[in-house]
């Protein structure tokens, strides 16, 4: 088959960038959940992720430039640029929740509660979860991964109410309000991204994005 050594190629440094993309994502959610005090030395090293982008972006676009490409060649490729760049979304949002973080453990305030930490929890499950859909070609577990974005919604305004409520009631400072609401919207943000990246699973396999037949 035609591009099969180009393909392989192209998912092996892919997972790589996904797999860093979810030790940034794992870094930034401990400091942010459990690390009461500003950790000058973590550093959260986007510019690798960055760099896998530009190589993957290079060798697709090689690919899709050719004079004579099947279609299920460009249905994966053209999909693989997708993802390529909802995951390097989620490496920047990785970055911004540290650095948020770092402006967040300058105020008066607490560890997150229990409802935030299960949402962040929940959410670097998810993503993990969509890395083995990916690796395994699993539609089944991709489209179980897409139902759960409604339910991020609902934890994600639930939470945004409660931190206003808050507010309101003078128990979480100005400042600590708005980082901690960034912080929130970066992790509903992620989640968008990981559904993305599933629904460009299911049309690799299907021909199907969003219920509508492509290619």
């Amino acid at each position: 088959m035609r591009f099969e050594k180009e393909k392989e190629e192209i998912k092996i440094i892919f997972c790589k960038m996904f797999t860093k993309v979810i030790d940034n994502l794992k870094s930034s959610l401990n400091y942010y959940l459990y690390e009461k005090e500003k950790k000058d030395n973590l550093i959260i090293d986007d510019d690798i992720i960055n760099n896998y982008e530009r190589e993957l972006e290079s060798k697709c676009m090689k690919i899709l430039l050719k004079e004579s490409i099947y279609s299920d060649d460009f249905r994966e490729i053209s999909a693989t640029l997708e993802m390529i760049d909802s995951l390097e979304r989620i490496g920047d949002n990785a970055f911004d929740i540290k650095n948020m973080s770092d402006d967040l453990k300058t105020t008066n305030y607490k560890l997150p509660n229990k409802e935030i930490e299960a949402l962040s929890l929940f959410i670097l499950k998810t993503i993990e979860e969509t890395y083995y859909a990916y690796i395994k070609e699993d539609i089944d577990s991709a489209n179980e991964i897409i139902k759960k974005d409604d339910e991020v919604d609902k934890m994600y305004w639930n939470e945004i109410l409660h931190l206003a409520s808050l507010n309101d009631e003078r128990k979480i400072d100005g400042k600590a309000t708005v980082f901690t609401s960034h912080i929130l919207k970066y992790l509903e943000r992620i989640e968008d991204q990981i559904t993305n990246i599933s629904e460009w699973i299911v049309y690799i396999k299907t021909g199907y994005h969003k219920d509508r037949i492509i290619i």
